[in-house]
């Protein structure tokens, strides 16, 4: 959940129990103590299935919060805005929900997605805040630096016509970043001489032609990455920035001595 739609959540009571849950599941690591920073990390792993399926029975906007007491109508327009529907209940089911308005949904069906999701999200986790966060924070607490490397742009609408940074250097132009850190990007460019007018979007951003409306002609300069998502509304103006992350040759040694360590202890077993 966005900040935005969070802030929303706090200005109706009815909402303070969705906003709290959605801000835990979110983040499990606000409600873990700083010193247990692995306990933080385990919990993060799993969030994106696990909290919010336990946590959806007190959830009032969840289908499933909504199918259990009853609301089915309700429960279907939820459904029906993320292109989800319920199917019709067996003969098992029905008399569970006759039996009381607030019957948990459970069952060998219910356990098996949850422990699927739950193994999915243990992974993607392991990937996203193991490789993409706490290596490069803990590589860079050990000394270690990297650099990016690239000083040379091409054109979005005809990739071999190739520029150097260095024809940028005269004209004022715009540069966008919908990634982690925009400033690296924005730094980088400056530290080649382009004088740059910066536009920092939020990381994973959904960019539209909209997005790089800019008064007058100037270039628009923009990441690998961001420009996948408007290669269909490419314009002559808007070129593109290839870049590579440079380690310190450091780096190359420390990595080749773990794993000769990890090979030795391996034979030693």
């Amino acid at each position: 959940m966005a900040a935005p739609e969070l802030e929303q959540l706090w200005h109706d009571p009815r909402h303070w129990t969705a906003g709290i849950i959605y801000q835990c599941a979110a983040d499990p690591r606000v409600i873990v103590p700083k010193q247990w920073r692995w306990g933080g990390w385990t919990l993060n792993f799993a969030h994106r299935s696990a909290w919010l399926v336990l946590l959806g029975a007190f959830i009032p906007e969840s289908a499933k919060f909504l199918l259990a007491r009853g609301r089915r109508e309700e429960a279907r327009r939820v459904m029906a805005r993320f292109g989800s529907s319920a199917r019709k209940a067996r003969p098992a089911e029905r008399a569970a929900l006759e039996s009381g308005a607030s019957v948990a949904l459970t069952g060998r069906a219910f356990f098996g997605k949850l422990i699927a999701l739950s193994l999915a999200a243990i992974c993607f986790g392991l990937i996203n805040f193991g490789l993409l966060l706490w290596l490069p924070a803990d590589l860079v607490a050990k000394g270690y630096s990297m650099q990016l490397k690239g000083a040379e742009l091409h054109r979005m609408t005809d990739a071999a016509d190739r520029r150097p940074a260095s024809a940028f250097a005269a004209e004022k132009v715009h540069a966008v970043a919908g990634i982690g850190d925009p400033n690296r990007f924005f730094l980088h460019l400056g530290r080649l001489g382009v004088k740059l007018v910066p536009h920092p979007f939020p990381d994973h951003h959904a960019f539209t032609p909209r997005d790089l409306e800019f008064a007058g002609e100037a270039p628009v300069l923009m990441t690998e990455k961001d420009a996948v998502k408007l290669r269909h509304a490419a314009r002559p103006n808007w070129w593109v920035l290839p870049v590579s992350a440079e380690l310190e040759p450091a780096f190359g040694d420390w990595l080749s001595g773990r794993l000769d360590g990890f090979r030795r202890r391996s034979k030693a077993a």
